[in-house]
């Protein structure tokens, strides 16, 4: 996967721009994550969930920031094509803004879809 791929996908997605850098700050922070790995590995949602164990939690950050930071994951776990099960999303907003349910149309990430 090149960075170029999602980073298009999201410039074309219906977020807002603000979301979008937001997004793109996440995204290549779990990506040189996955990079950094030894041996380095493709991003999905088992080394995401980590990322989230292990870097986003060490942060100690409020809540509202772990929120959008699992937003970006989780936007980009479903670019990829895999359900994000433990980056939970509010369970009335589609954590990409979009009606269609994803990046790519598929359906939209809740609690429910464990």
């Amino acid at each position: 996967m090149r960075n170029s791929d999602w980073e298009h996908a999201l410039k074309n997605s219906a977020l807002a721009e603000r979301e979008k850098r937001q997004h793109r700050v996440i995204i290549r922070w779990f990506s040189a994550y996955c990079r950094k790995q030894h041996p380095p590995a493709p991003p999905g949602r088992e080394l995401a969930n980590e990322f989230d164990r292990n870097v986003l939690r060490e942060r100690k950050r409020e809540d509202w920031q772990l929120a959008q930071w699992r937003a970006g994951l989780r936007w980009f776990l479903e670019y990829l094509g895999e359900r994000p099960r433990s980056l939970t999303a509010p369970p009335d907003r589609e954590p990409h803004g979009e009606a269609a349910g994803g990046p790519r149309g598929g359906a939209p990430v809740s609690e429910a879809a464990q």
